[in-house]
């Protein structure tokens, strides 16, 4: 009898050993699970405040596109377009231009400074593509 119960006894203790195993084994998939969760919790929180920040950056941009001088200055320097006025001749240097400007309220013989046959040119520098 006294081998049975030594037998009782080590199935005890390796059931007892077996319980304390599987709980501490609990313990540390919870720590895991719940440091993976902080994990995502922070990147999202992170990815929410850039998309916070753009969409406030978006919103003031929006709001000065509703000015006209906006537009403006945004053509200007983005696009490279420039408001629509009298025409101007670019003369690069050393080169004749072949078109000479019409002016208004002068006879054809005749230009604006009164001399004969001398017409004027409006010229101007390069300043870059479509400038």
């Amino acid at each position: 009898m006294s081998r049975v119960v030594k037998l009782r006894q080590v199935f005890m203790w390796i059931a007892v050993t077996g319980f304390l195993a599987v709980l501490a084994l609990a313990h540390v998939w919870q720590q895991n699970t719940h440091a993976g969760l902080s994990r995502d919790l922070v990147t999202t929180a992170r990815a929410r405040d850039v998309l916070v920040a753009e969409v406030l950056l978006l919103e003031t941009q929006t709001r000065g596109l509703r000015h006209y001088s906006r537009l403006e200055t945004l053509a200007r320097e983005r696009l490279g377009l420039v408001k629509p006025g009298p025409a101007i001749v670019i003369q690069p240097q050393g080169q004749v231009v072949a078109a000479a400007e019409v002016v208004e309220g002068v006879d054809n013989g005749e230009d604006a400074a009164g001399t004969r046959g001398a017409t004027p040119i409006r010229s101007a520098r390069w300043k870059g593509l479509f400038r």
